[in-house]
């Protein structure tokens, strides 16, 4: 049976959020249930509502590995880093193609946020 990319994101944040043996939670400190917003991505409504959970500005950076999240970022008016495909995630600020290339010292190449 195939799952929908809504349906793998509400069991991605069930398992954030209530899971006790992952305990992923204590690397966050705060989680956004995307359930909880009225618009999901491309709406920068997840972004928006991060940055207000963590009483920061909107103006950081996000990293996503999907067009509609990228979209999200650039909405949010933040600095967007895709993770994959850059003909897929072209409208990204900065594109990896992988999680390893994701570090501090790449980031500071592109940008001067950090």
């Amino acid at each position: 049976q195939k799952v929908s990319k809504h349906m793998t994101s509400k069991l991605v944040s069930h398992t954030l959020i209530e899971d006790k043996e992952i305990k992923l939670t204590r690397f966050f400190p705060k989680i956004v249930d995307p359930s909880t917003l009225k618009h999901g991505k491309p709406s920068p409504d997840i972004y928006l509502e991060a940055a207000k959970l963590l009483k920061l500005n909107p103006e950081g950076a996000g990293i996503e590995d999907a067009k509609a999240g990228v979209d999200a970022i650039n909405a949010a008016n933040e600095i967007s880093i895709g993770i994959g495909n850059k003909d897929i995630l072209k409208q990204a600020d900065i594109v990896f193609s992988n999680t390893e290339k994701l570090t501090l010292d790449n980031i500071k190449k592109f940008t001067t946020i950090i």
